[in-house]
């Protein structure tokens, strides 16, 4: 007896089925160039800060705005306030920090900051300056770094972690 075709079996249903369907989905939207907001956005960026750079972030730093960019080499945008009081420590705590690359400026274009959430505007902001970490390759682990951007006349911090 032939198949009837306007009924379904257990291929057809496999096919359509989300656990078949969800993964594909995943790894469309998680490489899909969108930025998504972060969840836990202050412990995101806190606990990385202090794994990748081993410091500790001043407790008047709070993360107003935090995205992810969904790519092959993801990115973190932060924007943050913090005391005004409390970033001349928070930059010595950064540049004796170990990766800390004095050398580094703007300019560098190993990686691309093209698209980028309305909110995160460091040049906006008057009196900027630029802190930059190179994060070497462990194991599995890729290269990855942060630009900070900071600005004590407008209280605010922009963090850029990136990964290659």
């Amino acid at each position: 007896m032939a198949r009837d075709p306007r009924k379904w079996n257990r291929r057809d249903a496999l096919i359509f089925s989300p656990l078949f369907i969800l993964p594909i989905l995943f790894i469309v939207l998680d490489c899909s160039g969108l930025l998504f907001p972060v969840v836990g956005k202050q412990a995101s960026l806190v606990n990385g800060i202090t794994h990748d750079l081993g410091i500790t972030v001043p407790a008047s730093l709070h993360v107003e705005h935090a995205a992810r960019l969904a790519t092959r080499d993801p990115a973190y945008f932060y924007a943050c306030s913090i005391d005004p009081a409390d970033i001349p420590a928070f930059v010595a705590l950064l540049k004796a920090a170990s990766y800390y690359d004095e050398s580094a400026s703007q300019s560098d274009k190993r990686f691309s900051m093209e698209k980028t959430p309305a909110w995160y505007d460091p040049g906006s902001a008057p009196d900027v300056s630029t802190i930059k970490f190179d994060i070497p390759a462990k194991g599995d682990l890729s290269a990855s770094g942060y630009w900070f951007f900071l600005s004590p006349s407008a209280h605010k911090v922009w963090v850029y972690w990136f990964s290659t």
